[in-house]
């Protein structure tokens, strides 16, 4: 439960940034899934939304990309990008 309120708190202040350089700059969106969402209610604050998926977290992040064809995802895992 901490891990998630530690990375949505340090994500939060990324995204306050001015956006000249190395910051995110609103909207950032978190996408939680398994049992990450007890640690994060969905919410949107100060352009931060945080989504818990209902299913696998890639499919969500999938909808979301395909929903806003002009968004960055941020990803380690290769078939996720490949997918995006």
């Amino acid at each position: 439960m901490a891990r998630s309120a530690t990375l949505d708190t340090s994500l939060h202040g990324t995204s306050a940034g001015d956006g000249d350089g190395g910051t995110a700059g609103p909207p950032v969106t978190i996408v939680l899934e398994g049992r990450a969402p007890a640690g994060a209610d969905e919410a949107d604050v100060d352009g931060v939304e945080v989504v818990h998926a209902a299913g696998e977290g890639d499919d969500t992040i999938a909808a979301i990309a395909e929903a806003n064809r002009d968004v960055v995802v941020v990803t380690a895992d290769r078939e996720l990008a490949e997918r995006v």
